[in-house]
C-alpha cells in the first residue's frame, strides 16, 4: 500500500503545484470477472513415537520427526466490484496515474482435509483424527497503476500496468490446534483496453488483464505439529468493464 501511495505522490509532484489547475480527475466504478490459477502445498511436521525391538527383544520407544505433505492445483473463479480514481495532467499528455480499491472483503471457498494431532512412523497419521477447515479473506484489495491512453478514431486505446496489494486474513479450524497468522499479498498487473465516450459526459471501458502474485507462505503455531501452507504460481486472467466520468 505504501508503494501505491508513493507512486501517486511522485506523479503529482512532477506536475508541480503551479499546474494544479491543469490536473484532470476521473472517477468511476468497475466490475471484474476472471480465473485464478494456484498451486497449494500443505506440510505437517511433528514428533511421533517410533517403536522398535532391541537385541534383548524389548520394545524401545523413541522420538522421531515425521512429515506428511499434500499438494493441489486449483482453478478459482473470481468476481468483484471496485471504485477507481485517476489523475492526468496537460503537462504529460495521455499519461494517467490511478488507484483502484475493492470496498469489501473477498472470501475464498473453505477447503477441508483430514489431519491429526500426531504423526506416526513414516508419515502415517495416527490419533485424534479430525477435519481441518481453512478459508482466506482478502481485505483492502488495492491496485495502484500507470496508464497511457491514445486516441484511435471514435475510441481511445490504453495500456495499464501497476502493483497490487491486499491483506490476507486466515480463518481456520485445525484439528492440530494450530492457528495461521495474517500476512500481506503483493503482485503486479498488466492490461490492455479501450475507452469510448457515451452520453451525459460519461465513458465506458473494456479491458483484459493479467495479474501475477508473489508466493505466499503461512506457518501455523500453537500445537505439537508445525502446519505450513505454501501458495505458489498464483496468477490470473480477467476481464473488466468500467463506467466513469472525467472532471
Amino acid at each position: 500500500m505504501k508503494k501505491i501511495i508513493a507512486t501517486i505522490a511522485i506523479f503529482l509532484g512532477t506536475c508541480g503545484i503551479s499546474a494544479a489547475e491543469r490536473l484532470n480527475v476521473t472517477v468511476g466504478l468497475s466490475g471484474t470477472l476472471g480465473l485464478l490459477d494456484a498451486t497449494a502445498k500443505e506440510t505437517v511436521t511433528g514428533t511421533s513415537l517410533y517403536k522398535r525391538n532391541n537385541s534383548n527383544s524389548e520394545t524401545v520407544v523413541t522420538n522421531k520427526t515425521s512429515k506428511t505433505t499434500s499438494k493441489s492445483y486449483n482453478d478459482m473463479p473470481i468476481g468483484y466490484g471496485a471504485v477507481f480514481a485517476e489523475f492526468a495532467s496537460s503537462l504529460l499528455p495521455g499519461l494517467r496515474v490511478g488507484v483502484e480499491y475493492v470496498p469489501y472483503d473477498l472470501d475464498s471457498e473453505t477447503t477441508e482435509n483430514a489431519r491429526t494431532a500426531k504423526i506416526g512412523d513414516d508419515g502415517v497419521l495416527i490419533a485424534d483424527a479430525g477435519i481441518n477447515k481453512v478459508n482466506l479473506s482478502l481485505e483492502a484489495y488495492t491496485t495502484g497503476y500507470l496508464a497511457y491512453h491514445h486516441d484511435a478514431g471514435p475510441a481511445r486505446i490504453f495500456v495499464r500496468a501497476g502493483i497490487v496489494n491486499a491483506q490476507v486474513i486466515t480463518n481456520e479450524s485445525l484439528s492440530t490446534g494450530s492457528v495461521y497468522g495474517n500476512t500481506s499479498l503483493d503482485g503486479t498487473m498488466f492490461g490492455l483496453g479501450f475507452e469510448k465516450d457515451i452520453p451525459n459526459g460519461l465513458f465506458v471501458r473494456g479491458e483484459v488483464n493479467q495479474t501475477d502474485f508473489d508466493g505466499l507462505k503461512l506457518t501455523g503455531t500453537g500445537s505439537e505439529n508445525v502446519n505450513t501452507i505454501d501458495l505458489s504460481g498464483l496468477s490470473g486472467r480477467s476481464a473488466l468493464v468500467s463506467v466513469g466520468k472525467n472532471f
